[in-house]
């Protein structure tokens, strides 16, 4: 009896029971390796023996890597998070965990093929002029192909992984499981609000379509500034699974990190800086998946912004109180500046806090443009970040409303990739110029 063919619903687990069982396994032993590695007390001394030595985290971090490329959906979209957020994570998991930023495992081409087929009526190769059956790079929930459009356009095709959200759905629904592991990115959250606004970004990720709508916003956007690119997409080619988009030839993060004078270095910084605080103080918008994997750098020094699931748009009077927020802060005003957290639901009426305190803490978070003068992101500034969030007393007596769940993935993630960078500027020109 030959070898069964694998089914578009075989590609990805979706079996709640299956994948809530390795997921809780996963969030149980990351994070009590995590807490030991930030001085936390959480295994036997015999465990912690162990752990302490290279090998052992090497160990744990090839489990990890191993099982997150298997599940893809919201495991591998969390293990790429932690990967480049969390400043306290060993040396091990930072180095295996970082090939998921842009190299995650990959499905089968005949899998490709029939997902084309099913949308488009036909394979690749009779869609496009040429394709590229080996692909450019794996994410969370797709893969990326070269090809070629019919008058001569490069493009890339991003295909879906089949039954993608179904698995999403399935790791959702493993609520204590799904809490335990996102924990560890976003602290000070109820488990409700993280539950909802889960469910609702990721399973819009997995509409192409939607995608393809906020990739050409963001594009109209930044079609006529200098340094900042977005590419075009191709509506013919695009469905709910399928998304075509234009080819742009450039260097990845890590070859940019490792190449790229200080000049370059700092210049992209400022665009992706730009980029985020223009888009939501100006624009009340942004894109919520700031990984590594989603910028390619130029040889002319501008930038191209790639991946547009993750989009939120901010109501118009929402946006006015950030817009409050960030003035009080760069003003040093702290009864405006409590007058913006109240509006913005993070202190609730009936809830205490010390107003100087949040000023403090916000104008720690927002130095890096709070001044008109030269600002550069250094590691002992980034890691200053959260321990001033999560162990101040006045910090923990309010919550994180759960609108503002992927900015905060966003603004400390992109703040990781710039410490990354050492970018220096003067970003305070940025908030002088907001829309």
């Amino acid at each position: 009896m030959g070898k069964k063919r694998k089914s578009i619903r075989d590609t990805v687990s979706t079996s709640r029971l299956s994948r809530g069982v390795k997921l809780g396994r996963l969030a149980a032993g990351v994070g009590a390796r995590m807490a030991l590695s930030r001085g936390g007390a959480a295994l036997s001394k015999l465990e912690k023996a162990a752990e302490r030595t290279e090998a052992g985290h090497l160990r744990s971090a090839e489990v990890l890597l191993d099982t997150l490329g298997e599940m893809k959906g919201l495991a591998l979209k969390l293990g790429q998070m932690i990967s480049y957020a969390d400043n306290d994570l060993p040396a091990p998991y930072r180095k295996l965990l970082s090939k998921l930023q842009a190299d995650a495992p990959t499905m089968d081409i005949e899998t490709v093929v029939q997902v084309i087929g099913e949308d488009f009526g036909g394979p690749p190769e009779d869609v496009f002029a040429s394709f590229d059956r080996t692909p450019l790079a794996a994410a969370s929930i797709g893969q990326v192909h070269r090809a070629t459009l019919p008058d001569g356009e490069e493009v890339v095709v991003k295909v879906q992984f089949p039954g993608i959200a179904d698995a999403m759905r399935a790791d959702i629904r493993n609520g204590a499981a799904v809490f335990a592991f996102g924990q560890l990115l976003f602290p000070n959250v109820k488990r409700s609000d993280l539950r909802a606004e889960m469910m609702q970004v990721m399973l819009e990720e997995c509409d192409y379509r939607r995608e393809a709508a906020n990739q050409r916003e963001f594009g109209e956007l930044w079609r006529d500034h200098d340094g900042i690119v977005v590419p075009p997409v191709f509506d013919e080619y695009c469905s709910g699974r399928v998304i075509t988009s234009g080819f742009v030839a450039g260097q990845r993060f890590d070859e940019f990190v490792a190449t790229a004078s200080r000049e370059r270095k700092d210049r992209a910084g400022y665009l992706m800086l730009e980029n985020m605080l223009v888009s939501f103080f100006g624009h009340g918008l942004f894109n919520g998946d700031p990984h590594p994997g989603n910028y390619i750098f130029r040889d002319d020094g501008t930038v191209a912004f790639l991946d547009y699931g993750c989009v939120k748009h901010i109501p118009d009077a929402m946006h006015g109180h950030f817009r409050d927020f960030l003035a009080a802060t760069v003003d040093g005003d702290a009864q405006a500046l409590t007058r913006a957290v109240r509006a913005l639901g993070y202190a609730p009426a009936g809830v205490e806090f010390s107003p100087d305190e949040w000023l403090k803490v916000e104008q720690y978070v927002q130095r890096p443009w709070l001044r008109d003068e030269v600002f550069t992101f250094e590691p002992e500034y980034v890691r200053g970040v959260w321990p001033l969030l999560l162990k101040n007393p006045e910090m923990r007596k309010v919550g994180l409303p759960r609108e503002f769940l992927f900015f905060n993935r966003l603004w400390f993630g992109l703040y990781a990739i710039l410490t990354e960078l050492r970018a220096s500027g003067n970003f305070h020109q940025i908030v002088k110029s907001l829309p």
